[in-house]
């Protein structure tokens, strides 16, 4: 009788701390899932918010080129326009002619620097023509000149590592940081640095300004547009960024991308 009493107690005893096991699993469960559909949310809200901001900043940079040429190779070709009305009503007067035929070659000549600044912003020719390598350069060296940073550069020979077509966002990606220390980091001096190893492109950007809070950027204000805009290109190529930058500290911006392919010396 008494051991029957006791595989009974037992019997409970497992029912119970069963049941309670059972329970927490299952409230341990629920609260995995609340947190998982949190995060997904969170992470779907900033997914749309980056999306607005993109489609936003895609819209003003239209904006811009048609403002561009509006108001730039627009206004030459009117002047261009103009110039030759004056000249064919001043058919009988060589001096006339001459004159508004050389301001037309002029007006003409700023209107066709003006076009290749605005196409060269859109698809930069020297990667075709000159190669990743010198037009990586030329971004430094465009930097140097029209600013008062003290921009240089060691960039190792790095044409044909990735796909042609994937180019343009190791060129894009390296632009955009040098903007960004053009437009925010009030620096004296920058450094671009790209070094080839094994199967790796490793990208060095650094620069000695004011430095800023990388997590409150990267929600806030252009750098912040700018950042993420990085960071989905490097995606795309399937590399990593690391930033380094503190307050009154400078920025370094390290990235990582894969060319597949062993590189040897």
């Amino acid at each position: 009788m008494s051991s029957l009493l006791l595989v009974n107690q037992a019997s409970f005893i497992g029912t119970v701390v069963f049941k309670i096991i059972i329970t927490v699993l299952a409230v341990v469960i629920i609260i995995i899932l609340f947190y998982r559909r949190r995060r997904y949310n969170r992470s779907l809200k900033e997914r749309n918010l980056f999306t607005r901001q993109l489609i936003d900043s895609m819209e003003a940079e239209r904006k811009r080129i048609a403002a561009e040429l509006h108001d730039s190779i627009g206004q030459d070709l009117l002047i261009i326009k103009n110039r030759a009305l004056l000249a064919l009503n001043g058919l009988k007067d060589k001096k006339v002619v001459k004159e508004q035929l050389n301001e037309i070659s002029i007006t003409a000549s700023q209107a066709i620097r003006e076009a290749r600044e605005i196409t060269n912003n859109l698809r930069p020719y020297q990667i075709d023509r000159l190669g990743l390598k010198k037009s990586i350069e030329s971004i430094i060296e465009r930097a140097a000149r029209t600013t008062t940073i003290s921009f240089t550069s060691d960039i190792d020979p790095i044409d044909n590592l990735i796909p042609k077509e994937m180019e343009i966002h190791v060129y894009r990606i390296i632009q955009e940081c040098v903007n960004n220390i053009i437009k925010h980091a009030d620096a004296n001096a920058g450094k671009v640095t790209v070094k080839r190893w094994f199967n790796r492109l490793n990208i060095d950007i650094e620069d000695d300004g004011t430095g800023f809070d990388v997590l409150s950027q990267k929600t806030k204000n252009d750098r912040g547009i700018g950042i993420q805009g990085i960071m989905e290109r490097i995606n795309f190529l399937g590399g990593t960024i690391r930033i380094e930058s503190n307050p009154g500290r400078g920025t370094r911006v390290l990235i990582t991308i894969k060319t597949y392919d062993r590189i040897d010396d």
